[in-house]
């Protein structure tokens, strides 16, 4: 499986092999509510299952605020602009009533 679920996104691995060099990359797509976000890093793994587990893990570091640089407030935000409260997810804030 390529991808999970987690606190209301949708993590998807979209690993590749290096041409000719056997190592698998750190490829992954965040999406919520048909809105997606792309992201990638430098970091290589040996096999596809390893890149698969490391694209999830690090999905879900982004989603827990643990990767500064790494944004998903877009993904937040409903059809008028404003951030929808999550409160799983960091920098969210219930609308006032």
């Amino acid at each position: 499986m390529n991808g999970a679920h987690y606190k209301g996104f949708t993590i998807t691995a979209r690993t590749f092999q290096i041409r000719g060099s056997g190592r698998w990359t750190l490829d992954l797509l965040i999406g919520r509510r048909e809105l997606l976000r792309a992201f990638s890093g430098a970091h290589t793994y040996g096999s596809e299952a390893a890149a698969v587990a490391g694209c999830l893990a690090f999905g879900q570091r982004v989603i827990d605020g643990g990767r500064p640089g790494c944004s998903l407030a877009d993904l937040t935000e409903d059809a008028t602009g404003d951030r929808v409260f999550d409160p799983g997810l960091p920098g969210t804030r219930p609308h006032p009533h």
